[in-house]
């Protein structure tokens, strides 16, 4: 019902927030200033990469909220295409997944858009970001 209400919405895709990688090196910087909060993020990050993401070797978090909360601001460091989205419900190994059709040159396009989706971030530019922000607030 949402994605056909007519709102005007900017979908932020999963394959758009796994790019956004926060590091290791980058977090132990961060909780070098000691207050609470960046310690907290620290230990959440050591138990997802150490515990979680052991059998992985992760090194990095996906940002996946902080980029969507990031989009509401700064839209700009995100690309955004018009795409077709909705939810299927009737498919019996796609029950519930959300399919997004976009524009392909040359071929005629059936829908009519009805989000903007992202398709390409720039992740450098959101993970300073997101580390200013941490770094005013909490350091």
């Amino acid at each position: 019902m949402v994605l056909h209400a007519g709102w005007p919405i900017r979908l932020v895709t999963l394959d758009t927030t796994q790019r956004t990688l926060l590091k290791r090196e980058l977090v132990e910087e961060l909780a070098r200033g000691g207050s609470p909060v960046t310690s907290l993020i620290k230990r959440m990050f050591d138990y997802y990469c150490d515990i979680f993401g052991h059998a992985q070797r992760l090194n990095a978090v996906q940002m996946h909220d902080p980029l969507c909360l990031a989009a509401a601001f700064r839209p700009d460091l995100i690309t955004w295409e018009e795409a077709y989205v909705d939810v299927e419900l009737n498919g019996t190994l796609t029950l519930g997944e959300t399919v997004g059709y976009f524009r392909v040159p040359g071929r005629p396009f059936p829908y009519t858009p009805n989000v903007l989706a992202s398709t390409a971030v720039d992740s450098d530019g959101f993970i300073q970001l997101y580390l200013k922000r941490i770094r005013a607030t909490f350091a």
